[in-house]
């Protein structure tokens, strides 16, 4: 499509990262901090955090963490440097 004055050129170069995304880094660091932790309790025997819980419900809880937590470092991490 040609270049029309007023509208997005949609011909133009797609934008690429310089190194690793912030994000990225962001939540990887923070998916594998969280499960070496989660590994560190449940390695505990007297750390009894999720004990008064049903098995289904400590299940659900220790397998949503992670994600959950991954998702909001990357939230909350600056944008990439896009050139």
């Amino acid at each position: 499509m040609a270049n029309i004055e007023g509208q997005a050129d949609h011909a133009a170069a797609e934008p690429t990262t310089n190194g690793i995304s912030p994000k990225a880094v962001a939540s990887s660091a923070v998916g594998l901090l969280v499960g070496v932790l989660i590994a560190v309790l449940n390695a505990v025997q007297e750390a009894n955090l999720l004990g008064g819980l049903p098995m289904p419900a400590q299940v659900l809880l220790l397998a949503a963490i992670p994600p959950v937590l991954t998702f909001l470092a990357a939230y909350q991490a600056k944008p990439g440097d896009v050139s």
